[in-house]
């Protein structure tokens, strides 16, 4: 196509979105927009930077619009910006697109637009769960959006953030938009090239209930991303007022404190009963980002089912929970190892969650689960005084399943080494043993004194000080 043709075109779509056109407008002229889009490429390979930049401004301005228009959305936005990156800034709601961009192939912009884009509506999401009465639209809300508030916290530590960027769940989560986007306008080879590593779909995993310390959601971390924001959030929010009928609220009792296993199940059932029989319609994070429906049963028992997951003390009060409440042995030992490989797969979950960790298994204690607590206590050394005296070692075998290897964080214990362990504990006990008899002979002593001499205890023991 001849330039100054384009530029006539491209001038005047361009007056109509600064008039104010609407939605079916850029829908009918979507061609025209992918071919300047072309074109711009065209003009990289060839040296004709004004004409590049003119086609990059076009093109990104009308996609930017065509995005707001489709989902409702208004921020400003910014094309000329100095910054290295591209990125959406919640502060003063504009995207910022870097100048630089225009020196990247069209199909690579519109991936980073939209991946923008997804960022901003994640963040109205975001904003509207602090609401006072956003539990009453808990309909309408994003499930992940109970993820996403916790990571928009920990964004705030910016080192922790820039080394972690690409393990953040809303990356993830922008990712995936972007790639069902683009693939309504370029062919899935594309798609699969620009982001093929892209697989792990992490929403879709805690959902579905699998395992997050498993490889390809472990993101190489001593601790799971997701759990060190769980960890960093609750420090942030403890002791501050939290407004019940927010969505933060299903979460955090009002001091801040987090709600038990059982207070959310309680809630969880009330919300169901309340909303019954009502339909959800939804967008949903995959790489086919089409409005799905729900049942209001299902699309609540999935906000639990995230809030659950993305705490790791609140996913083993629930594997506790079922433990204790499921008579299948099977069904038990399932339960118990997740225990297990989460505590083993993530050992820093024993430091900085000990206290809470700590009073799950004295509490399994008090109901004679000392099996359990065993098992789980061999996962740490923090965790070894909780052990009954009658402790034995002879039962120190942990009960995975016949498919799952043996931990790296637990050498298997040699009978050697169990026959050490008794002896020292046998000797240790007859020590205390002694030490019981001769405080029983010094109490039958001062008992014969005191009938003796006619003085009284209080006496006694001050002459002894």
């Amino acid at each position: 196509m001849n330039w100054e043709n384009l530029l006539k075109r491209i001038k005047e779509i361009d007056a109509r979105i600064d008039a104010g056109c609407d939605l079916s407008f850029l829908e009918n002229n979507i061609d025209f927009a992918l071919r300047v889009g072309s074109y711009h490429d065209y003009c990289l390979n060839n040296d004709k930077k004004s004409e590049a930049l003119e086609s990059y401004v076009f093109f990104a301005k009308y996609f930017i619009t065509y995005m707001a228009k489709k989902y409702n959305k208004s921020f400003k936005y910014d094309f000329f910006s100095d910054t290295k990156d591209t990125f959406y800034n919640p502060y003063d709601n504009s995207i910022n697109i870097s100048k630089y961009n225009a020196n990247k192939d069209y199909q690579m912009i519109l991936f980073i637009l939209f991946h923008e884009f997804k960022h901003k509506m994640q963040r109205d999401d975001i904003k509207a769960s602090f609401e006072k009465d956003s539990l009453d639209k808990i309909l309408e809300i994003d499930p992940a959006t109970i993820i996403f508030l916790k990571e928009q916290y920990i964004m705030k530590d910016y080192d922790l953030y820039r080394e972690n960027h690409d393990c953040f769940i809303m990356e993830h989560d922008a990712n995936l938009f972007s790639l069902s986007e683009c693939k309504h306008f370029f062919n899935t080879d594309f798609t699969k090239k620009l982001y093929s590593g892209e697989l792990s779909n992490y929403i879709k995993a805690m959902v579905e209930g699998i395992d997050l310390t498993d490889q390809q959601y472990h993101d190489r971390q001593a601790l799971p991303i997701i759990y060190e924001q769980d960890y960093q959030f609750k420090k942030s929010i403890v002791g501050k007022h939290i407004n019940s009928g927010s969505i933060l609220g299903l979460i955090y009792n009002s001091d801040g404190k987090p709600k038990s296993y059982e207070e959310l199940m309680k809630e969880k059932n009330d919300l169901i009963k309340k909303y019954s029989g009502k339909v959800v319609i939804r967008y949903t994070s995959s790489l086919d980002h089409q409005p799905i429906k729900k049942t209001s049963e299902e699309h609540i028992e999935e906000i639990y089912k995230l809030i659950i997951a993305s705490d790791p003390v609140l996913s083993i009060e629930e594997a506790l929970y079922k433990y204790n409440t499921i008579k299948d042995k099977n069904y038990k030992k399932k339960y118990l190892n997740k225990i297990v490989k989460l505590l083993d797969d993530s050992p820093k979950l024993n430091t900085i969650y000990f206290s809470e960790i700590k009073n799950l298994l004295l509490t399994e204690l008090d109901k004679g689960n000392e099996d359990l607590v065993r098992i789980v206590a061999s996962l740490s050394h923090a965790f070894k005084n909780l052990l009954p005296e009658e402790y034995d070692m002879d039962k120190e075998k942990i009960p995975f399943s016949s498919n799952a290897k043996q931990s790296v964080h637990r050498p298997k214990i040699s009978d050697a080494v169990k026959r050490i362990v008794k002896l020292k504990y046998e000797r240790q006990k007859l020590q205390e043993k002694k030490q019981q008899l001769l405080s029983e002979e010094y109490q039958k002593k001062l008992e014969n004194l005191i009938d003796q001499e006619g003085l009284d205890e209080e006496e006694i023991q001050g002459m002894s000080m």
